[in-house]
């Protein structure tokens, strides 16, 4: 028996084996049927789709047998690779001076014919065969060998194809860390924050009421400009740790939500003024979504239309639709409205358009952020549109679910 050789590349060549990380796992389908298929074509009983490590020759797919590996040095495939741009085949392995003696003709399973095609990574690199196996000589002819060809590319694509997957799957695995420390870090840090800020803001007022009449106007305006920062880094504090909190679990609860007793809720809970009408339909539907998320999503976009509407009669309508798959929910007011190119960035975190609301108060930027996470968390979008009379429209979905 003729020992087959190593390639001069083995080093790189085992290495792109390894990077397909199949070496021993077990059977899958596509490979067993592709394994099938060259198995019929060729019309003979064995067909393998193998892998050449370093030791072992290890078989993804084995039709006709139930070998899962044998030692790389009498493996048939180990001379296939070394010729990996034709097939290696051998009409009678008896009358092959090289094979003869093998242990594989000689022995029990008595093979005595063998064919060959060398799998390939995008690099060149030879990994594996697709091979097929006999008892009893065999001719292979033109048309079987090019779609014996035809399958072991294919085979090299699908390794390819599960090699990128699992790249990306541990890419996005990293990235799923990478965010998760970053959330709990920042968490953390608006929290530690929190106590301190409010302390500073707390003391800043206690000298402005105690000790302002003692400051020139210059000291006074300086006091107060140091207050209000104060006061703008702890609402930013407080909507981070809010920002973090509101939208970790809620997107798991499936509660049975009454919309018209939730919107009358949130009607209370804005203690709306006489010069702010709200119009919405009396009959609103029963949806299965988290209570918790739609409450927020509805009283930030209503709290928002009344907060920074510059009329003297504020008008907002409230909309609900539904078609088969989703809910879906508007928000109209006849404010300033919000031009075109500010659309995206009103839902970047910590970005706003500069604009103080009717007390006097600049946004933090955290209010449309959360809204958007929250409901793209619950399978939808949310989008701004201007309304027919200038003012703003905001629409959005959430997937409809069971209980």
């Amino acid at each position: 028996m003729t020992k087959p050789p190593i390639p001069t590349n083995e080093s790189e060549r085992l290495e792109a084996v390894e990077a397909y990380l199949l070496t021993g796992t077990m059977p899958e389908k596509d490979f067993d049927d592709i394994a099938r298929i060259a198995s019929e074509i060729c019309k003979v009983p064995i067909a393998l789709i193998t892998l050449l490590g370093e030791d072992k020759q290890w078989f993804k797919a084995h039709h006709g047998t139930d070998l899962n590996e044998m030692p790389r040095d009498i493996a048939f495939c180990s001379h296939t690779i070394m010729e990996p741009d034709r097939p290696f085949v051998v009409p009678d392995l008896r009358l092959d001076e090289r094979f003869r003696e093998h242990p594989l003709v000689t022995g029990p399973t008595q093979v005595v014919f063998y064919a060959g095609v060398t799998m390939k990574d995008t690099e060149g690199y030879a990994v594996g065969t697709i091979c097929i196996v006999d008892q009893k000589p065999q001719q292979l002819d033109e048309r079987q060998l090019v779609i014996l060809q035809s399958l072991a590319n294919t085979v090299s694509q699908l390794f390819e194809l599960r090699r990128k997957v699992k790249k990306l799957e541990v890419v996005q695995k990293n990235l799923e860390e990478l965010n998760q420390e970053a959330s709990e870090i920042s968490y953390v840090l608006s929290h530690d924050m929190k106590s301190p800020l409010n302390g500073i803001v707390s003391l800043l007022e206690i000298i402005i009421e105690e000790n302002g009449s003692q400051l020139d106007e210059s000291g006074r305006e300086l006091l107060s400009m140091v207050h209000e920062s104060a006061n703008n880094l702890n609402k930013i504090t407080k909507g981070t740790i809010q920002y973090f909190n509101t939208t970790r679990s809620f997107a798991k609860a499936k509660d049975q939500v009454n919309v018209h007793e939730l919107v009358m809720q949130l009607l209370t809970q804005l203690h709306l003024p006489g010069w702010v009408n709200i119009q919405f339909p009396r009959d609103l539907p029963n949806i299965t979504t988290s209570k918790v998320a739609l409450q927020h999503i509805l009283f930030n976009l209503l709290d928002n239309a009344i907060k920074y509407n510059d009329k003297e009669q504020c008008e907002i309508k409230l909309e609900v639709a539904e078609n088969d798959f989703e809910y879906q929910f508007s928000v109209t007011d006849n404010g300033p409205g919000i031009e075109s190119r500010d659309y995206e960035k009103v839902f970047q975190l910590f970005k706003t358009l500069g604009r103080t609301d009717r007390l006097g108060n600049l946004g933090t930027g955290l209010g449309l952020s959360i809204v958007k996470r929250m409901v793209e968390r619950l399978g939808g979008k949310i989008n701004i549109s201007t309304a027919e009379d200038g003012g703003t429209r905001f629409s959005f979905s959430i997937l409809k679910h069971t209980i």
